[in-house]
């Protein structure tokens, strides 16, 4: 994740409300991270999203803040996922930080299966449900242990 991105996030996080007191159970997957700023908790989640190889898709700086990263599906997924063209189907993690209460940063994600990856008028987000949502969950845990 780039400096300056870092620094949007630093100047978002300073700015923004509080959010509740613990993970968001409406997310497929949360964590509550305790004694690290959101700029370290930010910077982790960007270091195991990009070595379990999801890209990080560069945000425009008026939209709602959060970081998103990309992944090409398997050839499996687009056999069972994609459509008759045969276009690679991906995976998006949109992943936000919030500062609690109690000085926790909560993250949680939302896990998007993406057909038309790249195409403007044609790219469509399905969102994945809890129970496909496990790999995600498991990579918030990464962080998790990382930053104890």
């Amino acid at each position: 994740m780039g400096w300056l991105a870092l620094l949007a996030l630093s100047g978002w996080l300073a700015a923004s409300c509080r959010s509740p007191q613990g993970p968001n159970p409406e997310s497929a997957a949360s964590v509550a991270v305790a004694g690290h700023t959101a700029l370290e908790t930010a910077h982790t989640v960007s270091e195991i999203f990009q070595k379990a190889g999801y890209a990080p898709v560069p945000q425009a700086q008026n939209s709602d803040f959060k970081l998103v990263f990309d992944k090409p599906g398997t050839g499996t997924d687009t056999v069972l996922y994609g459509d008759w063209a045969g276009k690679k189907v991906w995976y998006r993690a949109k992943v936000r930080l919030a500062l609690s209460e109690g000085e926790l940063v909560i993250v949680s994600c939302d896990a998007f299966r993406v057909l038309d990856h790249g195409d403007g008028h044609f790219e469509s987000e399905h969102k994945l449900s809890h129970f496909k949502s496990s790999r995600y969950q498991e990579l918030l845990d990464q962080v998790k242990a990382r930053l104890k």
